[in-house]
């Protein structure tokens, strides 16, 4: 603490700043030294928590991005699946319309050989 001491002379009022003991003038600049450091770490701290809101903001946007592959994925393997089934039901009917046109021709040459020789189509 500085002390104010006045002193009179030629009638002005000197004024005379009387420092304290050095003991005290360390304690002063210990205490301003914690006290800026607790201001600088309070910053440090501060932007530590906006930074780290910022990045947990991102990591739930990634979260959702995830989310967001994971059922596209699944849409993906839905549609792969009903395709293969699309075709497994389109290989069945074309079976079958083999199987069919099978009977079919058979049964035009059985008409064919029935008929005689001489209805049978002229060559050309």
């Amino acid at each position: 603490m500085a002390k104010v001491v006045k002193k009179k002379s030629s009638g002005y009022a000197d004024v005379k700043v009387k420092r304290a003991s050095s003991s005290t003038d360390s304690e002063k600049t210990t205490v301003d030294l914690v006290i800026e450091t607790s201001i600088a770490l309070q910053k440090v701290v501060t932007d530590l928590a906006v930074n780290m809101k910022k990045l947990s903001l991102e990591v739930s946007e990634m979260l959702e991005l995830f989310k967001e592959a994971t059922k596209s994925i699944d849409s993906e393997k839905a549609d792969d699946e009903i395709r293969k089934s699309d075709i497994d039901e389109l290989k069945s009917r074309l079976d079958e319309l083999t199987e069919q046109n099978k009977v079919i021709a058979k049964g035009i040459l059985l008409l064919e050989s029935s008929i005689s020789p001489k209805e049978k189509y002229p060559a050309y």
